[in-house]
């Protein structure tokens, strides 16, 4: 059973990183549901449990934001799309459970080295194919975009660096985690995604000060890796911009238009926004809120994840999604000062900062795959607070 077990989230953990396949992804999905049915944890382990319990009442609160102004909206498509945001959340569930069912080492290490996998998997294929594309094309790998690959590469890179920085182990793990972080930064580079870059490094640095203002005693040697790592790609980030001409690009003021256009959207709907499923529509064919000099027509959504739950689904949806994120920065905080030790609290807060900005100028977690990715990882942290807790660490 131990082994079924650790198969399963390996491959579920791999299937939620890579987002190569929606079939493995869904086998694992049901592969995993059906271990936890059959060794019924949930009598076993409470996931209302109190100090946890903010998380859940964050999503809580996000899920039904999004339903609330699509049914009074009575948009079926918009419906059926709030819904969509409950089940990309699923992982949360399923690896809060799983994770728990062996617990210690063994567990962690499963997940960061299912992580590391998918890194080098979907890396190594990303950098193959840029072999045969001329010199400073940005790499997308399996994606349909640059960017979508950088969101998937800063949310699970910052659990593969804190478990490189401070987990101790043999030689070749711990070479197995050097290859993957080194590879997946040179992938981050290479997608040219300055707001996935800025996210990650800014994401870094705020979660390095916290850590050590957090620590009682100072550990110097750890410090000055930290200080390393990021010097290294901040001179990465400049270097490799400063080749392709610069961090301005020709389509920057169509981010401008984009924010004007959904402001619009939302000034004409403020409390129930345009519709979860009609930003399109309204901003191509409907009220064509589309600006004359924009020249992007076929987007779906306004490359900033704020301006999309405000013009799609009001106020109601866009203060849902903020107090969310509020929600979550807060509790990682606050259990970050109670335990700052914690790798999973580190790098979930580092993962949380670098998405949200990234999602300033992208898509953020509206992405189907980086919603349930970030939900995976915000289960496994949850997992790790609940662990401490019954062991009263």
């Amino acid at each position: 059973m131990k082994y079924l077990v650790i198969g399963c989230i390996f491959t579920f953990v791999f299937a939620l990183s890579s987002a190569f396949s929606n079939a493995v992804f869904s086998i694992s999905t049901v592969l995993c549901c059906l271990m936890i049915i059959y060794l019924k944890l949930w009598d076993k382990i409470d996931i209302t449990e109190l100090n946890i319990r903010p998380v859940m009442i964050a999503y809580l609160i996000f899920w039904i934001s999004l339903i609330i102004p699509s049914a009074l909206l009575g948009d079926k498509y918009s419906i059926i799309k709030s819904f969509d945001y409950f089940y990309y959340s699923l992982p949360l569930i399923i690896l809060f459970y799983m994770k728990n069912i062996i617990n210690g080492n063994i567990m962690d290490e499963v997940i960061v080295y299912s992580m590391s996998s998918s890194v080098l998997f979907t890396c190594g294929y990303a950098l193959a194919c840029a072999v045969m594309l001329p010199f400073g094309t940005r790499i997308q790998g399996f994606y349909g975009n640059p960017n979508h690959f950088a969101i998937l590469l800063i949310l699970v890179l910052p659990f593969i660096a804190l478990f490189l920085l401070e987990k101790k182990s043999n030689n070749f793990k711990m070479a197995y985690l050097f290859v993957a972080l080194s590879l997946g930064i040179v992938g981050l580079v290479l997608t040219g995604s300055r707001g996935g870059l800025l996210g990650f490094i800014i994401g870094g640095c705020i979660v390095g000060v916290t850590k050590f203002c957090c620590l009682k005693t100072l550990n110097i040697e750890k410090i000055k890796k930290y200080i390393f790592v990021f010097v290294l790609l901040t001179v990465s980030f400049i270097v490799i911009f400063g080749l392709n001409g610069g961090f301005k690009r020709n389509y920057d003021m169509e981010r401008v238009y984009l924010l004007q256009s959904s402001y619009a959207m939302w000034n004409d709907n403020k409390i129930l926004g345009v519709g979860l499923a009609n930003w399109h529509n309204e901003y191509k064919y409907i009220r064509e809120y589309i600006l004359p000099k924009a020249v992007e027509p076929s987007l779906d959504m306004p490359h900033n994840t704020i301006a999309f739950f405000f013009s799609t689904t009001g106020i109601i949806g866009g203060i849902g999604f903020l107090l969310f994120n509020c929600i979550l920065l807060i509790f990682l905080y606050k259990q970050m000062k109670l335990r700052p030790k914690n790798i999973y609290i580190q790098a979930m807060l580092w993962s949380l900062i670098a998405v949200n900005l990234h999602g300033f100028v992208d898509v953020g977690i509206t992405m189907k795959s980086a919603m349930r990715l970030f939900s995976g990882l915000v289960g496994i942290t949850l997992a790790s607070v609940y662990e401490l807790e019954r062991l009263k660490l």
